[in-house]
Formats: C-alpha cells, structure tokens, sequence
C-alpha cells in the first residue's frame, strides 16, 4: 500500500441524452425528420426474380456515386419496403416489375409525394444525379 496522495478530477457524460437533445431541438427548429442514414434511394421489386437485377442496378448507382442499398431477401414484400424508405428518411425508391424489365425501364418514386416515374435504365443514373442534385 502506498501513502501518496494524487488527487482526481472526474467528469461523466450523458452521450445518450445529448444526442436524444441535440435530435429534438432538429426535428422543432426544422419540422423534419433527422436522417440516420445516408442512403439515398432503395431498389425495390415486389417480385419473385428480382435479386439479381436489383444486385446490378445496386452496383450502377454504387459506381456513380450514389448511395443505394437494397432488401436481400429473394421475394420481399413491397410496402415493407416503401415503409422502411418512410421511418429511415431515403427520399427514392426505384421499383422493378415484370412490365418495366420487359421495356427495360424501372419505375422511380419519390417516397415523400408517393409521384412515381418511368424511367429507361440507360438514364436512370442521369435521372437520379438530377433529382439529388449532384
């Protein structure tokens, strides 16, 4: 046992809390949702056989810098889809269907207007990089 004294200084911080307050003065100062993600637009099918083509579309909008994610499940269902986009704040969703892969287009939606849009594949990059403003 030693006899030296050292005194100490201690400070405790609630990270929790200061984040829990840091989100409510957002949401009143600017009456919106405070986004958690970063992800951009969700590629959605409602269909079975889609993962694969929602793998690619993922890879394009990934190569042009768009950030894109996409449910792994073989079949998922389509309004779990468009309710996650609405909790995690992704303002599009670009939806595959079996009339869109037969003109070779996709469906882009805004998730907030719930407006939908077809769009060629060739210019979906386009289309987005405008809507998002890059």
């Amino acid at each position: 046992m030693t006899t030296l004294w050292v005194p100490c200084t201690g400070v405790s911080i609630g990270i929790e809390r200061l984040f829990s307050i840091i989100e409510s003065r957002a949401r009143a100062s600017r009456d919106q949702k405070v986004r958690t993600k970063e992800t951009e637009v969700l590629v959605a099918s409602g269909q079975k056989g889609f993962l694969e083509d929602r793998m690619k579309i993922c890879t394009v909008l990934w190569n042009a810098d768009i950030k894109a994610e996409l449910f792994y499940k073989e079949c998922p269902k389509l309004l779990s889809q468009f309710q996650y986009c609405e909790t995690e704040g992704i303002p599009w969703v670009i939806v595959l269907g079996e009339e869109e892969r037969a003109k070779g287009a996709a469906c882009l939606r805004q998730v907030d207007t719930r407006v939908e849009e077809t769009v060629q594949l060739d210019r979906l990059v386009d289309e987005l990089k405008k809507r998002l403003k890059k």
